[in-house]
């Protein structure tokens, strides 16, 4: 784009300067000369322009390249023991470190002015590492239970150990229904975006202010934390039902629908029947 610019400039600027040489009733032959000396010197410094141009803009895609690859990673290895390592936070990559076993020798922009092979050497190996960004953790029950049991490792209450026992076992339960019945997923939503990450804060804040606090501020916030537990413990178990609710209300009809073909059929006696349904209401009471 540049370029083109240049060039429309450089034409004009020769049409103007021709109509007023003409007009002042100069020597064809030294407009001439005049003419290309100056489109020599118009087009150097379009050219220089052109370029330092490309220079920054390729510039500036490396650095925003490396800023993103040392987003996820600190270090880069170049060769055997040498490596370039980047400083928190990110600033420019003329600011990374070269590493050798470890220890930091000079920066890139030290290299740059001592050192121009290597320094280009080192930009061309850089802008050829791929960006990989790490795998995010899995969000599932599992996560909450790895969490939750690292947490429980801090705690030194006993009752609010064994709660939280219950709570990873209730994970574990509904970890196994939603492997088993993966279309109820859904239903966990709320669970894993919202109720459980609620829940490691509150023990992962418990955990930092627990030895600081006064013996009566540590048995109130132990109460309050070991309600909050117990609460979650229930709407987990609601959350397990939940889950196979449908499984029940199948199995329910099912059954029903063998019932009344059999007694369709004749092959039930009324009285048993009625005998089995007496059984059953006593069992629900």
């Amino acid at each position: 784009m540049e370029m083109y610019l240049g060039l429309m400039f450089l034409s004009l600027g020769i049409v103007i300067l021709n109509v007023v040489l003409a007009f002042l009733s100069i020597e064809p032959w030294f407009i001439a000369i005049l003419i290309a000396f100056i489109g020599i010197v118009l087009m150097g410094v379009f050219g220089m322009l052109y370029k330092q141009s490309r220079f920054q803009k390729q510039d500036q895609a490396l650095d925003q390249q490396l800023k993103t690859l040392f987003q996820y990673q600190k270090s880069i290895p170049m060769h055997q023991d040498v490596s370039i390592v980047c400083r928190n936070p990110y600033t420019h990559y003329l600011n990374l470190e070269v590493h050798y076993r470890d220890e930091s020798i000079c920066t890139l922009s030290e290299i740059k002015e001592s050192q121009s092979f290597m320094y280009q050497t080192i930009l061309k190996t850089l802008s050829s590492k791929p960006v990989q960004k790490p795998e995010p953790p899995k969000i599932d029950a599992q996560y909450f239970m790895d969490i939750i049991d690292q947490r429980n490792v801090d705690i030194l209450d006993e009752q609010v150990t064994r709660g939280l026992y219950e709570t990873s076992a209730l994970l574990k339960h509904i970890h196994y229904l939603e492997k088993k019945y993966p279309a109820n997923a859904p239903k966990l939503y709320k669970l894993y975006q919202y109720y459980l990450p609620i829940l490691i804060q509150i023990l992962t804040t418990y955990t930092e202010i627990d030895e600081h606090t006064s013996d009566e501020d540590q048995q109130v916030l132990k109460e309050r934390l070991l309600k909050t537990i117990l609460l979650s413990n229930e709407a987990l178990k609601s959350m397990s039902d939940t889950l196979i609710q449908e499984k029940k209300m199948d199995l329910s009809s099912d059954m029903s629908t063998l019932e009344a073909i059999l007694k369709k059929d004749g092959l039930l006696e009324d009285d048993f029947v009625k005998h089995l349904r007496e059984r059953e209401k006593v069992y629900h009471e």
